[in-house]
């Protein structure tokens, strides 16, 4: 069994898909617009994919926006490892640092300007 070294990434990809699907996604940014969202843990040095999970959207239509996202999926996807995780604005947050720090984890990240939990010195 192969096992990832210290320092992984995680981030999003859009698998490009036209057909029929409840969990299909639009996202002008990527080449492909249309598609199954995902989420993915990858070792840094070989690009292997250690983990991986599909955005399948809302619960329901009325539910309302989830809070916290980014820190679940990647509690969620680091399960079980060590080391450092990178990761870009959407996922990076104080709490999710702090929470991996409890498991013996590091995160490197950039960090939105606009985020409340940044003290006004450090911006």
């Amino acid at each position: 069994m192969w096992a990832p070294c210290s320092e992984v990434c995680v981030d999003e990809m859009l698998i490009g898909f036209r057909g029929r699907c409840p969990f299909l996604q639009y996202m002008p940014s990527k080449p492909d617009k249309y598609g199954l969202k995902v989420w993915v843990l990858c070792e840094c040095f070989t690009s292997y994919c250690w983990n991986l999970q599909f955005y399948l959207g809302k619960p329901s239509p009325t539910a309302k926006h989830e809070v916290g996202l980014g820190k679940r999926v990647v509690m969620e996807l680091t399960v079980g490892l060590t080391g450092t995780v990178t990761a870009d604005n959407f996922f990076t947050s104080r709490d999710l640092g702090q929470q991996l720090l409890k498991r013996g984890m590091a995160l490197v990240g950039t960090i939105r300007k606009t985020k409340p939990e940044l003290p006004p010195q450090l911006l």
